[in-house]
């Protein structure tokens, strides 16, 4: 909810990482360190060099690794909150590697691996929003923060969630 609200106000984080989000003493999550954070083009930008790779390579969307911050918009934000679930689930990122080369590589060229084949215990429902979120190709992702924040709601309330097994 918290990253819509800053998409409605047409500010892109990109750098959504599990050390960006401060959980409140009530349970409330927080964004933190928008230092990488860009307005839209409607708004005004903030500029950053062209083809300047600038982020945590771990939580890139393929399209941040492939073609830079140019190419980022909401629907990265959402890949990077979706990796953050990964790693809530399983207890480690989504991809890890001996350099950052290795890293980005993974990002760009693998899905990520089952959250249960790491942790058996992952439910299948929360293990489907996560690879939703992060799916390589924007068309099958969440189209907005919104969605996946719904899904996410629905999932905690017991309800059927909207995302779907590939």
């Amino acid at each position: 909810e918290a990253l819509e609200a800053a998409h409605a106000a047409g500010v892109l984080h990109r750098d959504l990482k599990p050390g960006n989000v401060l959980i409140e003493k009530d349970g409330r999550a927080k964004l933190m360190d928008f230092g990488l954070a860009k307005l839209d083009e409607a708004a005004g930008s903030v500029a950053t060099r062209t083809g300047e790779l600038i982020g945590t390579p771990a939580y890139m969307s393929p399209e941040h690794v492939e073609r830079g911050m140019a190419e980022v918009d909401p629907q990265s934000d959402v890949y990077q909150l979706g990796a953050i679930l990964y790693e809530m689930l399983t207890g480690r990122g989504p991809y890890e590697g001996g350099s950052v080369t290795e890293v980005m590589l993974r990002v760009v060229q693998e899905e990520p691996e089952a959250p249960h084949r790491l942790r058996p215990e992952v439910d299948r429902e929360a293990e489907t929003i996560c690879l939703k979120a992060m799916a390589r190709e924007k068309a099958r992702r969440y189209r907005s923060a919104k969605e996946l924040a719904i899904d996410c709601g629905r999932f905690c309330a017991g309800e059927p969630i909207a995302a779907r097994r590939e």
